[in-house]
């Protein structure tokens, strides 16, 4: 089963995307707080990431150089 990381501060849009990979047949990972993303990245090793680069802490935006 393919497995997807949501990462999204806003829980509303956490758990509707949740459900919607869930009916579709994916296995979701979901977390709100990017510092754990990174390490859930790290363990879980998902097949494909779905990201809100607008994040408190650390954002999903390359920095400026």
């Amino acid at each position: 089963m393919t497995r997807v990381m949501v990462v999204d501060d806003e829980l509303d849009t956490l758990d509707v995307l949740r459900l919607f990979l869930e009916l579709s047949g994916y296995e979701p990972i979901t977390t709100f707080n990017s510092e754990e993303a990174i390490k859930l990245a790290e363990a879980e090793c998902p097949d494909c990431i779905l990201l809100d680069v607008m994040m408190p802490g650390i954002n999903g935006l390359p920095c400026a150089k």
